[in-house]
């Protein structure tokens, strides 16, 4: 007994060194003030301003009811809190990947292996990349969520057939109550998460139905248990629906209804040329502003297509791909005074739905004819394969402290809202003309700001770099051994022996919510625009990490196994 406390009191006292280092290496590292970015990063600090100030998001305008307000809440509960957001968002994967290894000990009871797979984890490169660490953007909360969301899942599996235990379940589903709404509302695609609760949630089931070998009250229970999460969700996106209502007079999370029907109806319009990622020629919005409201912002609009042509994929067509379309489209409702209340901005795009309806059944427009594309199967199976290479090589993930933002002098108060909400620094280029009486910035306190944290750097972007050599070889055999335990598994179905389902479906889901992340940018990218970056695809790190870990362990415990009984063999044969 002795033994085993002090095995434990090690366990947990080297845990904690762990984490106090992770934690410390990243808090007073510099984060990127995008302050031009009006619908992405500075959207973000601007809503967090707003609703500290006891305005919720602000008065309405293009880009107010456009993404989800959980990441704005998450900056504001930072701000009340004194967190500063690099530590904020390091404390949420922490408690991720505390979440995992609490869960994985139940089938993995080797300290020193557990300690290993929570350090590679913790570590894991995503969260120290200047896309998602630096930018004070949604993206950066999802690593954390994800491993935490999983972890969680994966404990009501593993406690299904438990009677006792009633505390921690309802603790797993306490947890996943608070974070699922908010994984829901922090982007719009979190989608991917369903798939991977609908797998386990059936798995839960099914083995509660084996275990009792009917449909009983049990199976209920456990129903209406696994079923408290999302109905929490829908609450929650009810309130915010609410408040919206208060505020903007529109009972929606996202103001998106009418414009989702009049893209869907522009799409229907046959273009007379084809590009790819490119839905919305220059030439089908000259038709379609012909015979519709269009017609009315095409002077607004034209120059704003032209602007944004120059920064997507394809520059030389002089054309917006589809994934950039609608910035370009909202501006110049905008700049044309339709944005004014919600019911002018509505107003305007149920009746563009409604003209380009009418002219596609009259014939004034015609109909794009529906057709197969094999090129474009060909594509997804070539895009899927680039992102899974994207995220084992860990591409394009660096961490740039010293990356700066030139100063616009017309955003001031967007710069001083990221002093002030952030709480983290953020360095400026070096340029005189920005001292000034709106904000004064001692270039000679930057510079030994950035000569403190060059230890930080060096370790972080050293610590990049092993990942980007040991990641790919450890995917590669967890995949080998994750087909052998499904191999292995049919075989022992048959003979009617059970114990590798277990493993089978924890390996399953993680994989496979992995995946679906993956799939879903790879359809992005084949038909609207590049997505391919750690921004989008930052849920498939961990995950992808802890499906390689447990995958691998489970392997080796395999093989060292098998060595054992064959040794025992041959030395009872030898006697």
């Amino acid at each position: 007994m002795k033994k085993f406390n002090k095995s434990l009191i090690i366990f947990i006292a080297a845990i904690s060194i762990i984490t106090v280092a992770r934690y410390i290496l990243v808090k007073d590292l510099p984060v990127l003030a995008n302050a031009i970015l009006g619908a992405d990063d500075a959207l973000m600090i601007g809503q967090a301003a707003t609703i500290i100030n006891g305005q919720w998001l602000g008065p309405y305008n293009a880009t107010t009811l456009l993404k989800g307000v959980a990441f704005p809440l998450f900056l504001s509960f930072c701000y009340f809190f004194r967190i500063k957001y690099i530590s904020g968002i390091t404390i949420i994967y922490i408690i991720g990947c505390i979440t995992f290894i609490l869960v994985i000990k139940k089938f993995i009871k080797n300290k020193l292996i557990l300690l290993l797979i929570y350090t590679l984890l913790l570590f894991n490169p995503i969260m120290f990349g200047r896309e998602i660490m630096q930018r004070v953007y949604r993206s950066s909360i999802i690593p954390g969520l994800a491993i935490f969301i999983i972890s969680c899942y994966i404990n009501l599996f593993l406690l299904k057939n438990t009677s006792k235990r009633k505390i921690e379940k309802t603790l797993t589903i306490i947890g996943i109550s608070i974070t699922l709404p908010f994984l829901w509302y922090a982007r719009e695609d979190s989608i991917w998460i369903v798939p991977y609760i609908v797998f386990m949630t059936i798995s839960i089931l099914i083995s509660v139905i084996i275990k009792n070998k009917r449909i009983n009250k049990e199976f209920w229970m456990s129903f209406v248990f696994l079923l408290i999460p999302i109905l929490i969700t829908f609450i929650v996106g009810n309130l915010i629906s609410l408040k919206n209502y208060k505020e903007y007079e529109i009972y929606t999370i996202n103001n998106k209804y009418y414009y989702s029907k009049t893209i869907d109806s522009m799409k229907k319009v046959k273009a007379n040329k084809e590009i790819d990622r490119v839905n919305f020629t220059r030439e089908k919005l000259d038709r379609i502003a012909d015979v519709t409201i269009l017609g009315t912002i095409m002077k607004e609009f034209n120059p704003l297509l032209d602007a944004y042509a120059k920064f997507d994929g394809n520059q030389k067509d002089n054309e917006v791909e589809n994934g950039w379309f609608g910035f370009p489209l909202r501006e110049a409702l905008a700049n044309a005074g339709f944005y004014k209340n919600v019911n002018t901005t509505n107003a305007f795009f149920y009746t563009l739905h409604i003209q380009i309806e009418e002219a596609l059944k009259n014939g004034t427009l015609e109909l794009e004819k529906e057709k197969y594309d094999y090129e474009f199967y060909r594509n997804m199976i070539k895009t899927v394969l680039e992102c899974i290479t994207y995220v084992l090589n860990y591409d394009e993930i660096i961490l740039d402290v010293s990356l700066s933002r030139e100063y616009v002098g017309n955003l001031c108060e967007t710069f001083k809202n990221y002093s002030k909400i952030a709480g983290n620094k953020f360095i400026y280029t070096r340029d005189e003309s920005i001292n000034n009486n709106e904000l004064i910035v001692n270039f000679d306190e930057q510079d030994k700001y950035l000569d403190s944290i060059k230890t930080e750097n060096n370790i972080i972007n050293n610590i990049i770099k092993l990942y980007k050599k040991i990641t790919t070889p450890i995917f590669s055999i967890a995949i080998v051994f994750y087909f052998y335990i499904m191999i292995k598994l049919i075989f022992d179905i048959r003979n009617k022996e059970y114990n590798k389902i277990e493993i089978w479906v924890i390996l399953s889901g993680i994989l496979g919510a992995a995946f679906t992340i993956i799939c879903g940018i790879s359809l992005e990218t084949v038909l609207n625009a590049n997505v391919i970056s750690d921004l989008y695809l930052c849920g498939a790190y961990p995950l992808i990490l802890a499906f390689a870990l447990i995958s691998v362990y489970n392997g080796c415990v395999e093989i060292i196994t098998k060595i054992k009984k064959r040794v025992i063999y041959i030395s009872k044969s030898t006697k």
